[in-house]
C-alpha cells in the first residue's frame, strides 16, 4: 500500500468510522436512544458520545505540528533529507 492511499484510508476514516470505531458509534447511538426514549421526565437527553467506549479527545489542528511530525514520518523512512 502506498503512502498515498494510506492517507486517503485515514482521511475516510475519520468521516466514516469502520471497524471497531464504527461499532462503537453505532451500539453509542442506539444506546443513546434508549436511554432517551426511556429518560424520566425533567431529565436531559444525553449525548452519544456519553455512551462511547472509546473516548478519545480530540486536539486543536496545529499546522505546524503535523508538518513536524510529517517531516518526522519521511526522515525515518529516509525519504527526506536534510
Amino acid at each position: 500500500m502506498s503512502s498515498g492511499l494510506f492517507a486517503e484510508w485515514i482521511a475516510y476514516s475519520n468521516v466514516e468510522p469502520f471497524g471497531d470505531a464504527f461499532l462503537d458509534t453505532h451500539f453509542a447511538t442506539l444506546e443513546a436512544q434508549n436511554y432517551n426514549a426511556n429518560r424520566p421526565k425533567g431529565k436531559r437527553a444525553m449525548k452519544i458520545e456519553k455512551f462511547k467506549l472509546h473516548h478519545v479527545a480530540k486536539e486543536k489542528f496545529s499546522g505546524k505540528r503535523f508538518v513536524d511530525g510529517f517531516k518526522r514520518v519521511l526522515k525515518v523512512g529516509g525519504h527526506l533529507k536534510e
